[in-house]
């Protein structure tokens, strides 16, 4: 039913890339990032990929993108760190706010915070409740 899982944050240089590749991971589904606001073809952030990596998630190569109505509609499931993405989403493609959904949804609607620019241990909480976060999620869609 979820082949294709499309998960969004501001930059697309931390949090996305990173859910991204714990979905993709857990799942074996096609799972894509993009941003609201990306730093186009930016990679990932460093800390972003240290802390995934001292973790054991290997992260592809990453460029970033901007998040377009067109990604939307060819996501099967659209994954938000905070509602106000969820927000932005609904305003830009109304069709598709029926597939979007926190990624902390199972976790109390949880919202994960952005760490970018921000200390190491902001960046190593966000990852983990990442971690929580995706589990959840592949419970429910493998």
């Amino acid at each position: 039913m979820f082949e294709r899982i499309l998960v969004v944050c501001d930059g697309n240089i931390c949090r996305s890339p990173t859910a991204a590749a714990m979905l993709a991971r857990d799942t074996g589904k096609q799972v894509s990032s993009a941003g609201l606001v990306a730093l186009v073809d930016h990679d990932m952030d460093a800390t972003a990929r240290e802390v995934a990596e001292e973790n054991g998630l290997m992260c592809p190569a990453h460029q970033a993108r901007k998040l377009t109505r067109e990604l939307c509609r060819e996501a099967d499931l659209i994954l938000v760190m905070e509602t106000r993405h969820w927000d932005r989403i609904a305003a830009m493609a109304p069709e598709v706010s029926g597939k979007t959904f926190l990624l902390g949804k199972w976790v109390n609607d949880q919202e994960i915070p952005d760490p970018y620019k921000r200390s190491r241990e902001v960046y190593e909480k966000a990852y983990e409740m990442m971690v929580g976060a995706t589990a959840a999620w592949a419970r429910r869609i493998v």
